[in-house]
């Protein structure tokens, strides 16, 4: 017993220590940042910190498109004003309106070291919570590669709010586990911030809520939570929901994001998505009856992520920010239960995340290929491992189909 004491004692130390380098990393590259002027103003959540400013000093409008013609002036490459404006859900004031009392380079280095703590935060959790990887210096492995994960680079630089949505995720994943249903539900408005991102999955679980009357509780926090947020939107900006609308339709309609459908089958990508999304919602009925702690139910929360990765028109890798947290969740369920999956599936993402950056190195590189570097590491992490998730996930679901859905179960430690 002393043995295995000394042994857990030492494991917590290493992840203790894990944590501190993380977050010391987390500290230095926000402070490199936030002491660059390009990457101040040209940050997105510059042009959500800035409306937020003018809403309480000026009472101008989040939405109004003056903002964004300001936040253009002031950007020494200035984008469109139509990209230096304000098009979240005004809700989305929870998390600005704390940091617009400060100077803008104080405000960015708070908000890049919070977004980058979410990150580790979510990880560590799960981490915990699944016993996977099985040991502290796997687990430093893997959370320094996830670090190092290009879209979650991209993702600080940038000042994105995608962390958050993660953040969300692992707390609700780890609090339906324990059957918290109504905290589960309340957590879930952390995934309604950037809700393009998880759209499909809040469907899932809210379909998966309602499935079972023991779990209603899940959807009347989320309804409540959901409720409490837009009151709160609604009393700092009035009629938000109408200007938000308008200002996605203004925003879709200037860049055209194209989605990784539409990118490889063009004219043939509408049929499908549809037939991705028939697809998808099938296996979540099968797995309406899943268990939290269920490799069914698992591999269903990762598809809904998976899928829509491949579905919804998105700009750049940014939204793939989740993807380390989805992966750490299948291969915790698969380890046990499809052991030369489990093997198989290590390989190929790790052979995915090499290719994706030598092809990032070698476009950055190759001044005459200007945006290969961008497409290379697109067409590993945002096509190719989108695409092998949502196989891998779908098989799982399938070969669960003659078994209950209470089996399966992920290991808990003990």
């Amino acid at each position: 017993m002393s043995k295995r004491m000394q042994t857990l004692s030492l494991e917590t130390k290493k992840e203790f220590i894990l944590l501190l380098v993380c977050l010391i990393l987390a500290i230095a590259l926000a402070f490199h940042l936030s002491r660059q002027p390009g990457v101040l103003i040209l940050s997105d959540h510059y042009s959500r910190w800035y409306p937020s400013q003018k809403l309480i000093t000026e009472g101008r409008s989040i939405y109004d498109p003056q903002n964004g013609i300001e936040v253009v002036s002031l950007n020494p490459n200035p984008p469109d004003p139509i990209e230096g404006s304000f098009f979240y859900p005004a809700h989305l004031l929870l998390l600005t309106l704390p940091l617009v009392g400060m100077p803008y380079p104080i405000a960015h280095f708070i908000w890049l070291v919070l977004i980058q703590a979410a990150f580790i935060t979510a990880l560590y959790l799960t981490f915990r919570a699944m016993d996977w990887p099985p040991s502290a210096n796997l687990k430093a492995l893997f959370m320094m590669l996830s670090l190092l994960f290009i879209p979650q680079i991209q993702n600080t630089i940038w000042g994105q709010f995608n962390s958050v949505g993660m953040l969300s995720l692992a707390l609700v994943y780890l609090a339906l586990r324990k059957k918290r249903w109504m905290l589960a539900g309340f957590l879930a408005l952390g995934m309604t911030f950037k809700p393009q991102n998880m759209l499909l999955t809040l469907v899932f679980l809210l379909f998966w809520a309602i499935s079972d009357r023991r779990r209603w509780r899940f959807a009347l926090g989320f309804s409540l939570a959901c409720f409490g947020a837009w009151l709160f939107a609604e009393w700092l900006e009035p009629h938000w929901v109408s200007s938000f609308l308008h200002g996605v339709q203004a925003y879709s309609g200037y860049l055209h994001p194209k989605g990784i459908l539409d990118q490889f089958w063009g004219g043939g990508a509408a049929l499908l998505k549809i037939a991705l999304i028939s697809i998808a919602f099938w296996l979540f009925y099968r797995t309406r009856h899943a268990s939290p702690d269920s490799l069914p139910f698992v591999a269903g929360l990762v598809l809904s992520l998976a899928a829509w990765w491949m579905i919804v028109p998105l700009l750049g890798m940014m939204q793939l920010v989740p993807l380390p947290l989805a992966l750490l969740l299948l291969l915790a369920g698969l380890r046990n239960t499809f052991p030369t999956l489990y093997k198989s599936s290590i390989i190929a993402f790790a052979l995915i995340y090499i290719f994706g950056y030598l092809g990032f190195l070698y476009g950055f590189i190759r001044p005459d290929l200007y945006g290969a570097h961008v497409i290379l590491s697109e067409l590993a992490y945002k096509t190719i491992a989108s695409i092998l998730l949502t196989l891998i996930s779908a098989w799982v679901i399938l070969r669960s189909l003659g078994r209950s859905a209470e089996q399966s179960p992920l290991r808990i430690p003990g």
